[in-house]
Parts: structure tokens; sequence; C-alpha cells
């Protein structure tokens, strides 16, 4: 066995191909979204103005649009805004979020 020296860092092994595929992004893994950040931070909120309002932004400028991100989990959290609003037990903000598409 090689002797260790009391003046050096202990051997670690090199990275392989394999230990740096380890550390790459998955492919499955979603990308993070403001719009769902957006949508959560006004749930969390518990204004149902300003998730009327986040919604319209995120309609791309048609009132019965589709909202951008509407699905997308929490870049942090992973729940959606419809998780937290069910989760806060705000019967409106759930309402609003599903007549949008949720």
């Amino acid at each position: 066995p090689p002797r260790l020296r009391l003046n050096q860092p202990p051997p670690f092994p090199r990275p392989t191909s394999a230990s740096s595929d380890l550390m790459a992004p998955s492919p499955k893994a979603a990308p993070a979204s403001r719009p769902a950040q957006f949508l959560v931070d006004a749930v969390r909120s518990k204004d149902e103005a300003r998730l009327a309002s986040v919604l319209g932004n995120l309609r791309g400028g048609s009132p019965r649009g589709p909202v951008i991100g509407i699905n997308d989990p929490h870049p942090v959290t992973g729940r959606t805004a419809l998780h937290e609003a069910v989760a806060l037990g705000r019967l409106g903000l759930v309402e609003a979020l599903l007549q949008a598409g949720a």
C-alpha cells in the first residue's frame, strides 16, 4: 500500500467519465419557470386581485388565451400554483387557477 506523508493531502480518485455524467443535469429535469414563480408568489400573497393580474400578464395579451406556466412547478418547492392554493385553503385562488386552465 502507498505510504501517506503528514504534509500531503490524501489521494482522491480522479473523476471518470461515468462520475462526471452524474453531475450533468438530467435531460428530464424541467427548466426553472419564472411564470411559475410569479404565480406561486401571487398565491402566497393570498391576494386574489394580484393573482388575477399575474394571470392576465401571463396570457400574452389575449383575454382568454392560455396562461404561460400555469402547471409548471415552482423552481424551489416543486409545487404548482394550484398545489400552493390548495395547501393554503384559499378557495377563491383555487377557482381562479382552475378557470385559467390549471
